[in-house]
């Protein structure tokens, strides 16, 4: 009995040791890090800084895999069924995580059960921007008009589910207002539409205020609880007579479920060094984000908290996809 007690102790012992021995000498191979958007993306361009900087630090090679379709379920997917060896990675926007298993009436992964959050990466507050030439100065500009014209005005988005139309959404909920949506294919035919008043409001992320400060767009409000320091001359929506609206958009870095704590522990710790280094943190402020940083576990109880808040955002507007 007693050796047979022994046998096991030494096993489970090994077993740690190993990998303890495993996660110092993490990664021995390239690491693959799969972006479910396209390339040139808000989330490839976050994706490829990273891997530039964790394979600097490494002295490894370190892969982005664009993997784009299905509102990105098919490129997270691949990650959730992938080995939990630390090899692949995933780097993503919100919406496959917190918002896809609402929109969607089946998705072929949890994203709480089948991925490992690692950290949140970096975020971005919205703009709310409408054209040079529009009647609105200001947010209570907007909705007066609005309420005015129930369904003349019109909003702009990427597709159904996307973080502008979600943004639309709760603003026409939170003001009380009427507004068709319009969604179009890429960002470049939206700001074109915007700049010649073809559509009446977008909700775009921040680096869209060099438009703003050319004078090629308005912009009347962030929507984030704060104002962020990339524009802070400009008051947020909360301020401005909707306490309750914030939307921030996020990327963030998970693996897939069953990874070692040693080999996540190295990741996040890693990924936190590359995110404090002051020309990653210059490059994500040149294209409007903040770069963040925080634990797993903080990670997980936002996702958490982001999931619940957008089925209800999505419940409450009817939004669904086939």
């Amino acid at each position: 009995m007693y050796g047979r007690i022994s046998l096991r102790l030494l096993a489970a012992i090994f077993m740690i040791a190993l990998q303890g021995a495993h996660a110092q000498t993490y990664p021995q191979k390239a690491v693959r890090i799969v972006v479910p958007n396209a390339a040139g993306g808000p989330s490839d361009l976050v994706g490829r800084l990273l891997a530039q900087k964790l394979a600097e630090l490494w002295a490894q090679g370190v892969i982005v895999e664009n993997r784009v379709g299905a509102g990105g379920n098919i490129g997270v997917d691949s990650v959730a069924k992938a080995a939990p060896d630390g090899y692949t990675l995933l780097v993503t926007n919100s919406a496959p995580i917190v918002v896809n298993h609402s929109l969607y009436a089946k998705i072929p992964y949890d994203p709480i059960k089948d991925l490992a959050p690692i950290s949140l990466l970096a975020s971005s507050p919205m703009v709310l921007t409408v054209p040079t030439d529009s009647p609105a100065g200001s947010v209570a500009d907007l909705i007066r008009i609005a309420k005015a014209q129930p369904g003349k005005l019109t909003f702009a988005s990427l597709g159904n589910g996307t973080a502008p139309h979600l943004a639309g959404e709760m603003f026409k909920a939170q003001a009380g207002v009427d507004l068709l949506h319009v969604p179009y294919r890429s960002v470049p035919q939206v700001h074109a539409a915007l700049m010649v008043s073809e559509v009446s409001i977008f909700f775009d992320v921040m680096s869209i205020m060099a438009h703003a400060r050319a004078g090629r767009v308005k912009a009347l409000a962030v929507t984030g609880k704060t104002r962020t320091a990339l524009a802070p001359q400009i008051a947020t929506l909360a301020e401005l007579g909707l306490p309750d609206y914030e939307i921030i958009a996020w990327y963030g870095l998970l693996a897939p479920a069953g990874i070692s704590p040693e080999i996540r522990a190295r990741l996040h710790a890693d990924t936190v060094k590359v995110l404090a280094l002051p020309d990653v943190k210059a490059k994500l402020n040149g294209i409007g984000f903040e770069a963040i940083g925080d634990t797993p576990e903080q990670f997980a109880a936002h996702i958490q908290t982001e999931s619940s808040r957008w089925a209800g955002v999505i419940r409450t507007a009817g939004i669904r996809m086939n």
